[in-house]
């Protein structure tokens, strides 16, 4: 791990915090991101080995969205994730391509953009397209909430939201990575707590202002 020049994982520098992940800049690799995964989403198998789910599911749901962007020429709805590295004491860190501003910093999120008041027309055409996109390829989307869908901008690149956390289907049975209509059905649902979180209305397919 040394020669891969990892930066300082520590808690306090972290940039962001999920329930299951901290997120930290690479400094070395400005185009990427380290997520350190946290022991309470480890899971044990039938042999006790140690195994993370999260990686399993985010890498299928990577090659769903990589076969509907080949298939539609549209760019892949979902952050790109990239690699798993074991650590020594059991745990994994997940490399993932960072969703980017201008000057190369972590774009912002949906959540952020709604409580300074800069969501525009623009913002929310460019959020329906990323709906548009997650039901038309049958993304499993679990956790919907404003903070992981974040505005990627960029020279030569359009303006677009990609969803940065909470997709895969956490199921043990992944009935939503198997039948698209139901990965369609829940996340119409849980984009209506979107709604709510960014002041927006959710109509069944796409964002209004109300």
């Amino acid at each position: 791990m040394d020669m891969l020049n990892l930066p300082s994982l520590a808690p306090e520098r972290a940039i962001a915090r999920g329930s299951e992940r901290s997120v930290f800049d690479w400094p070395e690799e400005p185009g990427l991101l380290i997520k350190v995964l946290h022991a309470n989403a480890l899971r044990r198998d039938a042999r006790g080995r140690v195994t993370d789910p999260v990686w399993r599911r985010e890498r299928r749901t990577w090659r769903v969205a990589q076969a509907y962007a080949a298939r539609t020429g549209r760019p892949p709805p979902v952050a790109e994730v990239i690699a798993r590295l074991p650590t020594t004491a059991g745990g994994s860190l997940h490399v993932v391509r960072k969703v980017a501003d201008a000057e190369g910093r972590m774009g912002p999120t949906l959540h952020r953009l709604a409580a300074e008041n800069r969501l525009g027309a623009t913002e929310i055409d460019r959020l329906n397209r990323l709906v548009a996109d997650l039901m038309a390829a049958g993304i499993a989307v679990h956790d919907a909430r404003a903070a992981n869908f974040v505005l990627e901008t960029g020279p030569g690149r359009p303006g677009r939201f990609v969803l940065v956390d909470g997709f895969g289907d956490r199921a043990a049975v992944p009935l939503r990575s198997w039948l698209p209509f139901l990965a369609r059905r829940r996340l119409s649902r849980a984009l209506r707590r979107t709604a709510r979180e960014t002041g927006l209305s959710w109509d069944g397919s796409r964002f209004l202002r109300p």
